[in-house]
């Protein structure tokens, strides 16, 4: 099939006119073929900011800062559980993804499948893809990150459909050759500095490295990304003919991040 590197296309959602071709100067503001994420429940009011926060082992304090205020006004938005002993660090604060997010990308992967969630963290989206698949593997390198997200899942109810390890991506993901029906990935963007930038530079995070990775041992890979993300770098990325799917991710009508979505996790009657 020849490849046109105009044509990526972003996917139909239930209520959006569906668009052949994505232009890139008016990605970022188009208001169509959005996934818009609402709270269940828009009355929670914003609490006071804490003088301290415990972290995710109780054994020491960490101040929340002027910095931290904003995640902390937003924590049901990550955990609606949260105030049932969710436990986070404070790179979580910035890095987690958002629970109604996460119920959608799940709600993409198909039903009952192996799935590996890399990147985890502290399992915000782990928890929900295990309400869909039969089982998923977590990975992350920072054991107190596993060890959070192992909490966290027992506080959802998932921890019998959750394995988590502890290493590193490139040395754990090709023992699922042949086992993993779908890969959700999560990787790191470099903080909240990421924002400052006009255009994210997918090579300077090693986002390319990481999804030609995971496109070797499994077809239909999720890749969650920053919303300032560089369509036109993205796609110079991608190995020549393949088809993705891009979804912006809002909150509220905020523009918060982009899923890209290959193989079968994209739509038959999107193309």
């Amino acid at each position: 099939m020849k490849y046109d590197k105009t044509d990526m296309k972003k996917k139909r959602n239930r209520k959006c006119k569906n668009k052949s071709k994505i232009n890139l100067h008016e990605f970022a503001n188009n208001n169509e073929n959005k996934h818009i994420c609402f709270d269940k429940d828009e009355s929670i009011p914003l609490n006071t900011l804490p003088t301290e926060f415990y972290d995710s082992l109780n054994s020491q304090k960490i101040e929340v800062t002027s910095d931290i205020l904003k995640y902390w006004n937003q924590r049901y938005k990550y955990f609606v559980k949260f105030d049932c002993g969710i436990q986070m660090d404070k790179e979580a604060w910035y890095s987690v993804c958002p629970e109604q997010t996460a119920i959608h990308i799940a709600s993409r992967l198909p039903p009952k499948s192996i799935c590996i969630n890399a990147f985890c963290g502290v399992g915000s989206l782990s928890i929900k893809i295990a309400e869909i698949c039969s089982i998923v593997y977590c990975i992350d390198i920072n054991p107190d990150k596993i060890t959070m997200a192992k909490h966290n899942a027992s506080v959802y109810g998932s921890s019998d459909k959750i394995e988590f390890i502890v290493g590193d991506y490139f040395d754990v993901i090709n023992n699922f050759a042949g086992i993993s029906q779908v890969i959700m990935l999560d990787p790191p963007w470099g903080g909240p500095e990421y924002i400052l930038s006009k255009w994210m530079d997918p090579n300077e995070f090693n986002i390319p490295n990481i999804l030609h990775t995971a496109l070797q041992i499994c077809p239909n890979v999720g890749v969650l990304l920053p919303r300032n993300l560089s369509i036109d770098k993205f796609k110079k990325c991608l190995p020549f003919g393949l088809q993705v799917e891009l979804e912006q991710n809002l909150i509220n009508t905020k523009y918060k991040t982009i899923t890209a979505y290959f193989g079968s996790l994209i739509p038959d009657n999107i193309y």
